[in-house]
């Protein structure tokens, strides 16, 4: 992947974006810094971080939603199955009452 060639522009709403050729960032001048030094830490392009941090973001709410159906999961009341003899009787009545 070729680094993207990033330049910092003030906006009229006293945001710092970052302007590629693909995306654009707008970010208080506080979150920009943060992001340029995430960058620089990992030592890649802003644009690879903004990535990864969007895809950890979304692999975390990923995981918060699997956690929470587990949990639902986990609280449901599950009937004990019948003896064979019982469940086909069961069954049997559940289908007649079809017809």
């Amino acid at each position: 992947m070729s680094a993207v060639q990033w330049h910092v522009s003030d906006t009229e709403f006293g945001e710092d974006a970052l302007i590629s050729a693909d995306r654009e960032v707008r970010l208080d001048h506080e979150h920009m810094c943060r992001l340029v030094d995430i960058a620089a830490t990992r030592g890649l392009p802003v644009s690879e971080v903004v990535d990864e941090l969007i895809d950890e973001a979304y692999n975390a709410l990923l995981t918060s939603d699997r956690m929470r159906a587990a949990r639902e999961i986990g609280q449901l009341t599950i009937e004990d199955v019948p003896d064979p003899e019982t469940l086909s009787r069961q069954l049997a009545g559940a289908y007649e009452s079809l017809y």
